[in-house]
């Protein structure tokens, strides 16, 4: 059975609340959502009857509740028939969990063939001063449930804001591969949509969608194109060499920055037309960037000249920790990541490498956490604990563990019926 979504998605009171305590759990503004089905359930219903799909169905829910809650430390909003919807605070989480439901549904079987399921992903903003926008939450949700309707059995899509910002957090996991399907056509959703594809190259292939209108892009042509439009525009302005000014070729976000070296000042914006705000800017070297989340910006390192500047140019990563922990057991339990950050400091430039250690320790209720920050031959350490209560679902308050100019690190945390879950990670300033 599929949801429908053409109108904003109905949220009861209570699931709104949940969502509400969700985003402040885990300060986050932007959400993954996350839609499930199962493939030809009505077929298995007409096929073995409805005590046995009951059960099978059941099963299901059970099981995906587990992973998606339990495991990854996301939150099921509702069961729709047969679909699962769910939400989760970073896009990496969202296709990790994903990846993780294909391996472990092969375990419910009709007729010893494993249930197949498909998935669909899209990451946006739902919240403002953490209340929940139903309208703006309503469209995420219908854009994610038709990404999962052109999805085949075993397969997960999701679109480019979900691809973009996952692929760099898991590029380190070489088992996964990722499929550009191009451009469809949803029903119900005006701009056409970019899909992307993560599959297990070990257990399958990537498959073309099995329906919706593709839209073929040369993007070479393209790039072409606005390379001979802005040199039209901007002919005249190559005669004075008094400013610099910048023209991006491709716009990869409304956000992005460009920060001066010499004073760690963020000099300008894009107005939302490839171009920036002011003109304060010098024959020099500076650093690009933009934010795809508070854990990782791309960056490139730019020479701007005087009169017009048209830039195309590659990002690389700019990924902060990230060290999760599930279902802590009694004992001593260790983690660590090393992991390179950017500084720049009067005009200069360098990588910092960090090398991060987490150890927990449980001793029944009580659970201890040290820390090590080890940065260029210097070491700091940092100490905390939490007591675990009888209470089946407790968020405990966020603690900063360490922080510098440029970001911190933040150990989140909380327990689900006496287990402890949740992850230490860095947070741009």
């Amino acid at each position: 059975m599929k949801p429908n979504f053409n109108a904003p998605v109905p949220i009861s009171s209570q699931e709104n609340d949940h969502i509400i305590d969700y985003i402040k759990s885990h300060n986050a503004a932007v959400l993954t959502i996350m839609f499930t089905d199962i493939v030809g359930f009505t077929e298995i219903t007409e096929k073995k009857g409805d005590q046995f799909s009951s059960l099978i169905h059941q099963e299901h829910d059970q099981l995906l509740s587990d992973i998606i809650e339990k495991q990854y430390s996301g939150l099921v909003i509702k069961f729709i028939g047969d679909s699962v919807m769910a939400i989760f605070a970073e896009p990496s989480v969202g296709v990790e969990t994903a990846i993780a439901i294909q391996k472990q549904i092969k375990q419910l079987t009709v007729d010893d063939k494993a249930l197949s399921i498909r998935i669909g992903l899209h990451v946006g903003q739902v919240s403002v001063e953490n209340d929940v926008q139903l309208d703006i939450f309503g469209r995420h949700v219908n854009r994610a449930s038709r990404i999962e309707n052109l999805a085949q059995g075993d397969q997960i899509l999701m679109s480019y804001s979900v691809f973009d910002s996952a692929s760099g957090w898991l590029k380190s996991q070489s088992n996964l591969a990722w499929k550009d399907h191009g451009f469809y056509k949803l029903k119900g959703i005006t701009e056409k949509v970019n899909v992307f594809e993560v599959y297990l190259p070990s257990t399958n292939s990537a498959r073309k969608p099995k329906q919706g209108a593709v839209y073929s892009v040369n993007f070479i042509y393209v790039y072409a194109i606005s390379f001979l439009v802005s040199m039209s525009i901007f002919y005249y302005s190559y005669q004075e060499y008094i400013v610099p000014k910048l023209f991006f070729i491709e716009q990869q976000s409304s956000e992005l920055r460009i920060v001066d070296t010499h004073q760690h000042d963020e000099l300008v914006v894009l107005d939302g037309k490839n171009q920036f705000k002011n003109n304060g800017l010098f024959k020099s070297e500076y650093l690009l960037y933009y934010p795809i989340s508070k854990f990782e910006r791309q960056y490139s390192i730019i020479s701007v000249n005087y009169g017009v500047n048209n830039i195309n140019t590659d990002y690389d990563s700019w990924v902060l920790p990230r060290l999760n922990f599930y279902n802590i057991k009694q004992g001593i339990n260790k983690y660590n990541q090393e992991f390179e950050v950017l500084y720049w400091q009067d005009g200069i430039m360098q990588i910092q490498n960090f090398y991060l250690s987490m150890t927990i320790e449980k001793i029944n209720n009580l659970v201890d956490f040290n820390f090590v920050i080890e940065k260029s031959n210097h070491i700091d350490t940092y100490k905390t604990k939490i007591e675990l209560s009888e209470k089946r679902i407790e968020h405990f308050e966020d603690e900063i563990i360490w922080q510098d100019s440029l970001f911190n690190l933040t150990l989140k945390a909380h327990q689900t019926n006496g287990s402890l879950t949740g992850e230490l990670v860095g947070h741009f300033k």
